[in-house]
């Protein structure tokens, strides 16, 4: 099961990654090193990239794609490390199971650290050894990095499928509560939330009571381990606002759908606890 969750973060890396270079045509590939801040995105052939399943058997054992070309993210381990030739990067590619290392070499030091998140563009050159905590060697691929992008765990770990606008503000007991997006991948689904607070006392925000209904069915919160995600305080002090996210399961048949979210909590000054709802449609 896990290696399955592993080959779909995998894929969804090559799709977030290559929406960000269709996205983003006239970039100036960014390696954090002056020398090769020039080579841009025409130099690399797009069409020669590892599709998902060849990727997947590429980290697994790479001898036979040597020469070919990669898009994928993943997570440092640790520092870059300095060699004769250069930099590496020992990166997991699995940052939610911390899997599946590779060895990313640069030419040049980079403005990265341990626990950075990363989207690159390269070439397989082969094995590469990661040493684990007991400082015993594994296997993991190694790439020749011809880019390397600073990212984010959103975008390495779980890239947005489709993003939902919503901004709408609901006001109750002096608290306003606003639904600003709904973002679905095919790992979660994220909530999102403003709240602003301008009592004279804290508001409450009872998360295990949240809900997500969509197709006729309700489903709570879920928790989502080693995630990054900004989390809404449990307690909001008074003259005070806050942003977070509420994280749910994800789901495959939202196109089209009504999704109700219903959000609770309770103020200072309110004798009940109040209840802030929202329906919203999903476009197709």
């Amino acid at each position: 099961m896990r290696k399955v969750l592993a080959i779909v973060q995998i894929f969804l890396l090559v799709v977030v990654f290559a929406s960000f270079l269709s996205n983003n045509q006239d970039y100036a590939v960014d390696i954090y090193s002056e020398d090769i801040n020039h080579v841009l995105l025409d130099d690399f052939d797009s069409e020669a990239i590892l599709n998902e399943e060849e990727l997947n058997y590429a980290i697994l054992d790479p001898k036979e794609f040597v020469g070919s070309s990669v898009m994928l993210g993943g997570k440092l381990r640790v520092d870059p490390i300095q060699t004769n030739d250069g930099y590496e990067l020992h990166i997991w590619t699995d940052v939610i199971n911390r899997d599946f290392p590779i060895v990313v070499t640069v030419p040049n030091e980079v403005d990265l650290k341990a626990y950075d998140y990363i989207l690159l563009t390269g070439v397989v050159r082969g094995k590469g050894y990661i040493y684990n905590s007991r400082a015993l060697p594994m296997k993991g691929m190694k790439v020749e990095a011809n880019s390397v992008v600073k990212s984010t765990y959103t975008d390495v770990a779980a890239p947005a499928v489709k993003t939902v606008e919503v901004n709408q503000v609901i006001k109750k007991g002096g608290v306003s509560v606003k639904l600003t997006t709904i973002e679905f991948s095919k790992v979660d689904t994220r909530v999102n939330f403003e709240v602003d607070n301008p009592t004279k006392g804290n508001f409450a925000v009872f998360k295990p009571k949240n809900r997500l209904a969509l197709n006729d069915k309700s489903y709570k919160p879920v928790q989502v381990w080693r995630s990054e995600y900004d989390r809404l305080e449990q307690y909001i002090p008074a003259h005070s606002k806050d942003a977070g996210t509420l994280v749910f399961k994800a789901f495959g048949d939202y196109a089209g759908s009504e999704v109700t979210v219903t959000f609770k909590g309770r103020s200072y000054s309110a004798k009940e606890n109040e209840t802030f709802k929202w329906t919203v449609s999903v476009p197709n």
